[in-house]
């Protein structure tokens, strides 16, 4: 329900991707920009996060800036 899945090569460094709901754009950042988040996770729920396969979803940075001038 989220589109087809994209691969990559076992060599490529692991990152997050940013998919934009609203005109369908894919970027990515490193996977450390979750660091925070995964040591949350294994403070507070003793869970280790693997952020190698994951997917955000909301709107790039072009969308926000186009609904500011609406």
């Amino acid at each position: 329900g989220h589109g087809a899945p994209t691969y990559h090569t076992v060599d490529t460094d692991l990152h997050i991707h940013l998919v934009c709901d609203t005109c369908g754009a894919v970027s990515s950042v490193p996977a450390d920009a979750a660091a925070s988040f995964v040591a949350l996770m294994r403070e507070q729920a003793g869970f280790e996060t693997d952020v190698a396969h994951v997917s955000l979803h909301g709107q790039c940075a072009a969308c926000v800036e186009r609904m500011k001038l609406v």
